[in-house]
């Protein structure tokens, strides 16, 4: 007691540098040599900064404990330990787990080993703190530990923060753990699959799982998924849960619409009354435009509703009934009010100077979607320069210069160099859409040299 009495009334001397330390490791190097060896008074700085161990005396940095907590303050103090305590498990763990940067500082082996568990030794795979941190950098090296740390909940836990899909990974134990689990599920929700049968039936569980994805429904007991109420409240987070709710319940008009209502593409697994009901395609086209693909195909001929369809997800136009997307005045209507889609249309449409020049009119960029013959036309360059360049020095353009170019490209440019053209998903579409029809190879843009700089 008078020992510890003794040190705390030093200590207190010395409050004064010990709070310069706090904010200004380097400021050791200035203090007398006797604080810098002197190691309760470093125990008590690092803990505050681990930095500071930097400027403390070679025998303090090669003290493992107060080098432990040197890397717990601070994990970038793993640089100013002592050679041989880089190549420490436990404190290598600590810093890492402080800092994934320290892991630099680490002896060869370890950084192998973490780099690379499956390879590591039978001993170091045992290692707590070396899995802990192979985990925390990579999930999928939970797979590489022993049993027993695959039992390890903080393993397990540091995992699953990553990625839910480790739960799969971990000690059966561990998958009945409610709070493993919960977090595995908030990280993926399809991490319910690989959950204690028991937690697949708890509504908080099932509930947060479905919020991330509407495929873990999918995974909930029979009993959850037979439940309206909480079907319900799924339905409110992802319409395409439908998917995995019962024919019966399906059917339910209350259900059906709130899904459809929240996500337009849950209009698949509705029932065909309801596909064919205006009402309930143009609330599934306003949320998602791609819905239209699991309309009737009455409404598919409906000219407004592909319109509105196209005007929530650009590319969906392409749903619309043959005889709509090879009229040319209703194409016109689609280029116009998206001119990217411009690149879905036929090649003789394509090559329509009107056409092409209606949606250059709305977007300079649809150019690009014409025809070779069509980018090397003159007044549509002109057209295009103009929205660019709007007000600034237009008119000092000089039109013969524009026109010269023009011919220069069409002697040296390749019909036959063609670019692939991207998925219609690529028009504003949400990234889980369907995969609609693959649109056709079209010859790349033309690069001309204006006024204006490159086109």
């Amino acid at each position: 007691m008078e020992g510890n009495s003794s040190v705390a009334s030093w200590l207190d001397r010395h409050k004064q540098e010990l709070h310069t330390l706090r904010t200004n490791p380097a400021a050791l190097a200035f203090m007398p040599a006797n604080l810098q060896s002197d190691r309760p008074f470093i125990f008590a700085a690092v803990q505050s900064n681990g930095m500071v161990l930097q400027f403390a005396s070679p025998e303090l940095q090669a003290d493992r404990e107060l080098a432990l907590s040197a890397v717990r303050a601070n994990g970038l103090a793993l640089a100013h330990v002592a050679h041989d305590l880089q190549a420490d498990a436990e404190i290598v763990g600590e810093a890492a787990r402080q800092n994934a940067v320290a892991l630099r500082y680490a002896s060869e082996e370890l950084q192998k080993a973490v780099a690379g568990l499956e390879k590591a030794s039978a001993t170091l795979r045992a290692d707590r703190g070396i899995v802990f941190v192979a985990v925390s950098l990579n999930w999928q090296a939970l797979r590489h530990a022993c049993e027993t740390l695959r039992a390890d909940r903080s393993i397990v836990l540091a995992a699953v923060k990553q990625h839910g899909k480790a739960l799969n990974l971990a000690a059966p134990a561990v998958k009945a753990d409610r709070e493993v689990v919960m977090v595995a599920v908030k990280q993926d929700g399809r991490a319910l699959q690989h959950a204690w049968t028991k937690l697949q039936a708890d509504q908080e569980v099932v509930l947060e799982a479905c919020k991330g994805s509407f495929v873990a429904l999918k995974y909930a007991s029979r009993g959850l998924r037979d439940d309206r109420e909480f079907v319900r409240q799924v339905l409110r987070f992802h319409g395409r849960a439908l998917k995995y709710v019962p024919p019966e319940l399906r059917a339910d008009h209350e259900l059906a619409w709130t899904a459809v209502t929240n996500d337009g593409l849950a209009l698949k697994f509705v029932p065909e009354c309801f596909r064919a009901n205006h009402k309930w395609v143009t609330a599934a086209v306003q949320t998602n435009g791609y819905s239209l693909q699991y309309a009737s195909a009455e409404l598919r001929a409906d000219p407004e509703l592909v319109l509105a369809a196209t005007a929530t997800s650009g590319g969906a136009w392409i749903f619309a009934c043959e005889e709509l997307r090879t009229d040319p005045s209703f194409v016109a209507r689609v280029v116009t009010q998206h001119p990217r889609a411009l690149k879905y249309v036929s090649d003789d449409l394509a090559a329509d100077r009107d056409l092409v020049l209606k949606a250059v009119k709305s977007h300079s960029g649809a150019l690009q979607y014409a025809p070779f013959e069509l980018r090397t036309d003159p007044d549509l360059i002109v057209e295009v320069l103009q929205q660019r360049l709007e007000s600034f020095e237009f008119m000092n353009l000089d039109l013969d210069e524009v026109r010269t170019e023009c011919i220069q490209a069409r002697a040296h440019g390749s019909k036959q160099h063609a670019a692939r053209v991207h998925s219609p998903l690529s028009c504003a579409s949400p990234s889980d859409s369907p995969k609609p029809i693959s649109a056709a190879l079209r010859p790349g843009p033309a690069r001309l040299e204006t006024p204006s700089g490159r086109l």
